[in-house]
């Protein structure tokens, strides 16, 4: 049992040895800023190509539309140590559909015309590091995403109603896109704010699926390499 008098100065170091606990965790630098590139593989569930419509079709492959390479920025708020959420932005440039068009001549050809765009992705995870030693560490990541945005189709049909009689066509559209929200879970090292992670995005909701295969599993793998350019 402490005595009487030695108790202000156990509260005093008390005290202090929390009131520096706090400063340190007050300077310690929350919000980081990192730049990078990902590439994604062919998806282990692998799709067939899918047809949107049979008049005036839009085709795609989805293997062709969701690989390949990107680049990204990504935003980190460590909001207790060693627990961060994070948000990343990526762009790329790709393939996502194909287009059927008509050959201005007597004998109707048809070609499918490539279309290309920007395609963004929004991911949002958390991520949780377990310390190796000084700048190295071992990460988790868990999150979900809005996947493929910019990818925007129409697609029409003529519809002849016979009881119309002269004016029995009528015009149909139809627009969609190839937005889909997978899950995302990765495992990655980092090592002085160099960082590499492999991981995969996930889902059964999306529009990629055929009449015979509606809601196929897509499980798309990726590699991802970033670099950490400041911490405030």
């Amino acid at each position: 049992m402490l005595k009487a008098k030695y108790l202000p100065l156990f509260f005093l170091l008390l005290h202090s040895v929390f009131g520096l606990s706090q400063e340190q965790e007050t300077k310690r630098k929350k919000f980081s800023l990192t730049i990078g590139t990902e590439y994604r593989i062919t998806p282990i569930q692998k799709l067939e190509p899918g047809i949107v419509t049979r008049i005036a079709p839009v085709t795609f492959n989805t293997d062709d539309m969701l690989i390949g390479p990107s680049i990204h920025y990504e935003l980190g708020w460590e909001f207790v140590k060693n627990w961060s959420f994070n948000f990343s932005h990526s762009l790329r440039y790709n393939f996502v559909y194909n287009e059927r068009a008509n050959v201005s001549n007597n004998f109707g050809i048809t070609y499918d015309k490539p279309i290309y765009r920007l395609i963004m992705d929004y991911n949002f995870y958390i991520e949780k590091h377990f310390m190796l030693s000084q700048g190295k560490s071992l990460y988790v990541r868990f999150g979900t995403s809005i996947a493929n945005t910019g990818t925007r189709y129409a697609t029409s049909r003529i519809l002849d109603i016979p009881e119309l009689g002269e004016f029995g066509s009528v015009l149909t559209r139809r627009d969609g896109n190839f937005t889909w929200y997978p899950t995302n879970a990765a495992l990655g090292y980092e090592s002085n704010g160099i960082s590499f992670t492999g991981g995969i995005y996930f889902s059964t909701q999306h529009e990629f699926g055929t009449t015979t295969r509606p809601n196929a599993s897509i499980i798309l793998p990726y590699f991802n390499l970033s670099y950490r350019l400041k911490k405030f």
